[in-house]
C-alpha cells in the first residue's frame, strides 16, 4: 500500500511502526528452514512481541496498567524517522525500553487508567480533502470525553478534575488554550483556515496535556489533515507532465489532483530516461466517496520499466473528487533512475449510466457525450454472463456454542440458508449475495460464508464477501449452496429468511449486440455504427437492438438476465479504463463505462 494510511473519517491510520523485514521460519513443504519476508506480516508480530514484553515486565513488578495507558506509552515514546511522512510511520518506531520507563515513571498518575474519546461529529478527526471544503475558514465542534475502566467506582468519577492545556503547532489552526475536564463530555470549537496553503498534504494535531505532568506527553490527540489538490486546466490539454524525476529505491512521489469536470478516465505514461538501469514501479491511485470502501475507486498496478522504455496505463476516475496518485520505486530495486511521466484526463459520458435493454422494446437508445475534448467513440456492447437469481429453499437459525460467545457472555447466532440450482452444461459460475457482498469490517453482520456442494454432497468450493475472487468450474448437474450469516441479535437474522443470492454463469464466447447511430438503420438492421469523432460538448445518440432468441444461452430462462459491459472509447487505453480497475495485489474487478443488463424474452 503506497497511499496515505489515513482513515476516511480523519483518524491517523497508523499508530506506531515496527521493523517490517525478518528471516522467518516457514513450513517444511517449502523445502527450506527460513525465508526472507517483509511487510505487515512481519511488523505486526514484532510490535505484539514488544507489547508482550511490556506487559510481562509490569506484571513481574506489580505495576497496574490499562489499554489506554499502554497505548499512550507506545505513542509518546516512539522514535520518529526523518524523511518518512507521518501517514507511513504514525508516531514512530516502537521503543520497548523507553515505553517501559514511561509506564514505571507514570504509574502513579491519576490518569493512568483513563482513556479519552475525541470525536468531530461521528468522525475521529478533521479531514478536508476536496477543494469545495477549502474555499473559506470552517469551524468544527470537537467532543472530548473521559473513558473510565469498566468497574470504576463512583468516587473515581466524582473526583476527576483535569486541567488540560491544548496545543497545536500549525498557524492555520485556531483552538482554545485550556480545557477543564470532569466526568462528562466537554465540547470545544476548532477553526481551520486553509487559505494560502500550498498544493499538497498538510497534517497537524491538537494535543491535550495534563498541566500537572506535561512531560508525560499528550493524553489525547486530534488529527487534522488538509489535502490541497492541483487544478488541471483546459489550457494544458487536461494534462500534467513531470520531467526528469529522480527516484531512489523505495522512494514515493505523491500527487493530489482535482479531477476536471466531466472526466471519466485518466491515462498515465511513464518513460525511463536512464539507459543503463531497468526498474520496477508501483502505480497507485484512489478517490474517496462517503460510505464506500476505498477499494471501490482504487487503481493498483505493478510495472517493469526497461532501459529507455515506456509504459502506459489507464483507470476510471470520478470528476469533482480529489485524486490521490502515487508513483513509487520498488523498494528492492538497485540503483537510481530518472523518469518522465504524464497524467492526462479524458471524458466520455453515457446516458443512462446503466443501460437496461428489454427484449420487448426491440430497440434501446443511449446518448454519448464528449465532455472535455475531441474523442474518438466506437461503442461496443459485450454480454459476458447470464445471471440466475435464487431464493432459499430453507432457512434455519440457532445459537452458536460457547466458543463463539462474545464478551459479557453475549450470545452469538447464525442463520443457515439453503439454495439449489441446475447446471445445464459444463461452465464457470460465480456465487454472490448482492445485499452483503463487498462488505467486510463495515458490514452490520459479523460474517458471511457460502459453500457449494454437488448432488453427492462433495464440496466444490466456498467464498465470502468478495465474489469475484471465487469463480468455480462446474460440470453439468444439480448443486446446493449453503450460506451462513452470523449476528448477535436473532431478530436481525430472522429478517434474512428470504434473502436472495445470484449465480453468475460465464458465457464462453461473449455475445456482442449490434449498435447503430440512427433509429432507421437499427429498425431495418443495416449499416452498423462505425468510429465517430465527437468534439467537446457534443452528444451523439446510438441505438442497440435486442439479442435474437437463438443466441440466448442454454439454461437461461424466465427471471434470468444477461449482463456485460459497454465500452465507448476507440483507443485501447480508453477501453482498458472502461473494462478494468485494478485491485490490490494485482487482482481485478470489472468496472464498465456503463453496465448492460439485457432482459430475456421467453
Amino acid at each position: 500500500m503506497f497511499l496515505m494510511f489515513l482513515s476516511a473519517d480523519g483518524a491517523l491510520g497508523v499508530s506506531i511502526s515496527a521493523p517490517g523485514g525478518a528471516i522467518a521460519s516457514v513450513p517444511n513443504w517449502t523445502l527450506r528452514g527460513t525465508q526472507l519476508m517483509n511487510g505487515t506480516s512481519m511488523s505486526s508480530p514484532n510490535a505484539c512481541g514488544g507489547i508482550a514484553l511490556l506487559l510481562s515486565g509490569l506484571k513481574a513488578n506489580g505495576i497496574g496498567y490499562s489499554v489506554h495507558f499502554i497505548r499512550r506509552a507506545l505513542e509518546n515514546t516512539a522514535m520518529k524517522i526523518e524523511d518518512i511522512e507521518v501517514f507511513a510511520q504514525g508516531h514512530g518506531i516502537i521503543q520497548v525500553d523507553k515505553a517501559y520507563e514511561y509506564l514505571v515513571q507514570n504509574s502513579f498518575m491519576p490518569t493512568r487508567n483513563l482513556g479519552f474519546n475525541v470525536f468531530v461529529g461521528n468522525q475521529r478527526g478533521i479531514y478536508l480533502r476536496d477543494l469545495h471544503n477549502q474555499t473559506s475558514p470552517s469551524d468544527h465542534g470537537v467532543a472530548i470525553e473521559p473513558v473510565f475502566p469498566e468497574h470504576a467506582v463512583n468516587s473515581e468519577r466524582i473526583s476527576l478534575q483535569l486541567h488540560i492545556a491544548l496545543t497545536c503547532n500549525a498557524s492555520w489552526i485556531n483552538c482554545p488554550s485550556h480545557l477543564e475536564l470532569m466526568n462528562q463530555c466537554r465540547h470545544i470549537n476548532i477553526r481551520v483556515n486553509p487559505s494560502g496553503l500550498p498544493e499538497g498534504v498538510h497534517f497537524t494535531e491538537v494535543c491535550g496535556y495534563d498541566t500537572t505532568a506535561p512531560d508525560a506527553g499528550p493524553l489525547f490527540r486530534l488529527p487534522i489533515t488538509i489535502t490541497v489538490p492541483l487544478r488541471v486546466h483546459e489550457t494544458t490539454g487536461y494534462e500534467i507532465v513531470h520531467s526528469d524525476v529522480h527516484f531512489k529505491p523505495g522512494q514515493i512521489t505523491r500527487h493530489f489532483l482535482e479531477v476536471p469536470c466531466g472526466a471519466t478516465w485518466a491515462e498515465v505514461t511513464i518513460s525511463s530516461l536512464s539507459s543503463d538501469v531497468s526498474s520496477k514501479f508501483v502505480l497507485h491511485a484512489v478517490q474517496l466517496e462517503k460510505q464506500k470502501a476505498y477499494r471501490t475507486n482504487e487503481f493498483y498496478k505493478f510495472i517493469s520499466l526497461l532501459e529507455k522504455g515506456s509504459c502506459s496505463e489507464a483507470f476510471p476516475v470520478l470528476h469533482g473528487k480529489t485524486l490521490e496518485f502515487c508513483i513509487a520505486r520498488w523498494w528492492a530495486s538497485l540503483g537510481d533512475v530518472s523518469v518522465k511521466y504524464t497524467i492526462s484526463f479524458h471524458g466520455i459520458l453515457c446516458t443512462p449510466s446503466q443501460l437496461h435493454i428489454n427484449a420487448a422494446d426491440g430497440i434501446t437508445r443511449f446518448d454519448v457525450l464528449s465532455t472535455m475534448k475531441y474523442e474518438e467513440v466506437a461503442p461496443l456492447i459485450s454480454l459476458k454472463c447470464w445471471i440466475q437469481s435464487l431464493r432459499p429453499i430453507s432457512a434455519k437459525t440457532r445459537p452458536l456454542g460457547p466458543r463463539d460467545t462474545l464478551p459479557n457472555n453475549r450470545q452469538f447466532y447464525e442463520i443457515i440458508l439453503m439454495y439449489s440450482f441446475h447446471q445445464t452444461k459444463n461452465g464457470e459460475v460465480t456465487v454472490s449475495c448482492p445485499l452483503l457482498c463487498e462488505l467486510l469490517y463495515e458490514s452490520e453482520y459479523d460474517s458471511q460464508l457460502w459453500m457449494l456442494f454437488d448432488q453427492n454432497k462433495k464440496l466444490m468450493g466456498s467464498g465470502d464477501a468478495y465474489p469475484h475472487q471465487y469463480a468455480l468450474k462446474l460440470d453439468k448437474g444439480d448443486y446446493t449452496i449453503r450460506l451462513q450469516v452470523r449476528h448477535e441479535q436473532l431478530s436481525e437474522l430472522e429478517r434474512l429468511k428470504d434473502l436472495p443470492i445470484i449465480v453468475s454463469h460465464r458465457i464462453p464466447n461473449s455475445l456482442n449486440l449490434d449498435v447503430y447511430d440512427n433509429h432507421g438503420n437499427a429498425l431495418i438492421g443495416k449499416k452498423k455504427s462505425n468510429t465517430l469523432t465527437l468534439p467537446s460538448g457534443c452528444t451523439q445518440p446510438f441505438f442497440v437492438t435486442s439479442l435474437p432468441d437463438d443466441k440466448i444461452p442454454k439454461g437461461a430462462g424466465p427471471g434470468c438476465f444477461l449482463s456485460g459491459t459497454l465500452t465507448l472509447a476507440k483507443s485501447e487505453l480508453g477501453k482498458k479504463a472502461g473494462q478494468a480497475a485494478s485491485k490490490r495485489q494485482g487482482k481485478f474487478k470489472k468496472v464498465p463505462h456503463a453496465c448492460i443488463i439485457a432482459q430475456l424474452r421467453r
